[in-house]
């Protein structure tokens, strides 16, 4: 996702209390469930996405818009852009005997 556009306010409040992360959906068994986006916020740089499931449950997700205004998904904010990469290739090795 490149841009975003603001979540209305009245879906805002349900979903700020409501919503779990999105990286924890395998552990609510509900990695298989279609996901629409809602809208986001940002404060400070940071924009946070927030998505509705098929079943009604909120989940959000986090990025940050770089001084240079690209937005950049949190890992590669925080660990720079050949994170994905390296993190796949660190896996891999793991389990090789």
């Amino acid at each position: 996702m490149k841009d975003f556009f603001e979540i209305d306010k009245e879906e805002l409040k349900k979903a700020y209390r409501l919503a779990y992360s999105i990286e924890n959906m395998e552990g609510w068994e509900a990695e298989n469930r279609r996901i629409e986006y809602i809208g986001s916020t940002e404060k400070a740089g940071r924009i946070t996405d927030y998505y509705r499931d098929s079943t009604g449950m909120y989940w959000y997700c986090s990025r940050h818009r770089r001084k240079t205004g690209e937005i950049v998904s949190m890992e590669t904010f925080i660990f720079g852009s050949g994170f994905q990469k390296r993190e796949r290739e660190r896996k891999r090795k793991r389990y090789v005997f």
